[in-house]
């Protein structure tokens, strides 16, 4: 479970050891599920190695988006079993930088029981959207 926030830098990691603490083999395949087309996401690259006995599938989110978020599944198949596990992704929306003004902008020069309306006016970007 990853909870980065949109925008930045996020990967998902699959280990697979085989029980039995045998070699891999070239039948054993790491595949992944997930809410969005992998293969078709520019955002999203799937980078796969293996190191004493164990194989590792990442996949890399540069940058992670909204809309990769959901449950994300990871299956080892090989000719004698399978076994997956699942994640959830739940990508966080950045908070807005608001830019705030006021008007009037020049200095003004008061006399006591003077009234003054400051009138302030906050831009939020980006801007939210519902």
């Amino acid at each position: 479970t990853g909870t980065p926030t949109a925008g930045e830098t996020f990967s998902l990691t699959c280990s697979v050891t085989l029980q039995d603490g045998g070699p891999l083999t070239e039948d054993l395949i790491v595949q992944w599920e997930a809410p969005v087309d992998i293969s078709m996401d520019s955002e999203i690259q799937v980078v796969t190695g293996d190191s004493t006995g164990t194989r590792t599938s990442v996949l890399q989110f540069t940058p992670v988006l909204t809309s990769h978020g959901g449950q994300y599944t990871c299956t080892a198949t090989t000719t004698t079993g399978a076994d997956m596990a699942t994640a959830t992704l739940t990508v966080q929306i950045p908070p807005p930088t608001l830019t705030v003004s006021r008007e009037p902008d020049a200095s003004v020069i008061l006399r006591h029981g003077d009234n003054l309306t400051l009138t302030c006016t906050i831009q939020p970007d980006p801007s939210p959207a519902v």
